[in-house]
């Protein structure tokens, strides 16, 4: 596939995915209008409007930036993945888990800094232990059940986006709903990833889809 191709399906399944969200706000005013008393609980993203005020340009460079590079790599590698997709799996979700234990009174330019660091040099170390000829089982698996795959993915991909509402993981009703749009996001994103066979598209794409919001925030707060 051409770098022109691509980019048609980059914009293709941006405009799908704007088109989904517009069908779930739909949706989601009806349910609402019919079952008022569904949605009771409401919840916001205290931290991200609170960073808004406070810090825009980390806002800017952990949403726009960090997020696309670093989840991609945790949620995307999976489908139809290369040697270097698996190799970039398992070094992200150390690097994603491991920032949250790093104090807070560190910079966060610092933390940043520090976690590229580490995914750089663990993709390093692993891509000299792991040889391409002990990944092809698994991916010939992964490449198998490719549709499993996505959607297991994007569901995760949707949960883990609790966080944003709430500082301990909850689950319910309310907060399944407000990270529909994410689980819709990260099936266009796999989608993109399949088509493409190269992760930076989909990274392209999660730039675009975060990029919006946080300008309405930016501006709103």
């Amino acid at each position: 596939m051409t770098t022109n191709e691509k980019s048609a399906v980059l914009i293709k399944f941006y405009g799908y995915l704007w088109l989904l969200y517009l069908s779930f706000g739909i949706l989601l005013a009806l349910i609402t209008n019919w079952f008022p008393n569904l949605l009771n609980t409401e919840y916001e993203q205290t931290a991200l409007l609170e960073l808004a005020k406070s810090n825009p340009l980390q806002l800017f460079v952990l949403a726009c930036i960090f997020a696309p590079i670093v989840e991609e790599m945790m949620f995307r590698t999976l489908i139809k993945p290369s040697h270097s997709d698996l190799i970039l799996f398992i070094c992200s979700w150390p690097v994603f888990l491991g920032a949250g234990y790093i104090p807070e009174s560190i910079h966060w330019l610092l933390k940043l800094s520090f976690s590229g660091v580490l995914l750089f040099t663990t993709h390093y170390i692993l891509k000299q232990l792991i040889p391409e000829n002990n990944t092809i089982l698994i991916r010939q698996k992964l490449s198998k059940y490719v549709l499993l795959v996505l959607v297991i993915t994007s569901v995760i991909f949707g949960l883990v986006h609790i966080s944003n509402y709430v500082t301990h993981f909850t689950f319910n009703i309310a907060l399944f709903v407000l990270v529909v749009p994410q689980i819709i996001a990260g099936f266009m994103l796999g989608i993109v990833k399949q088509k493409t066979q190269d992760l930076r598209w989909s990274m392209g794409l999660h730039f675009m889809n975060n990029i919006v919001p946080v300008i309405i925030i930016l501006f709103s707060s």
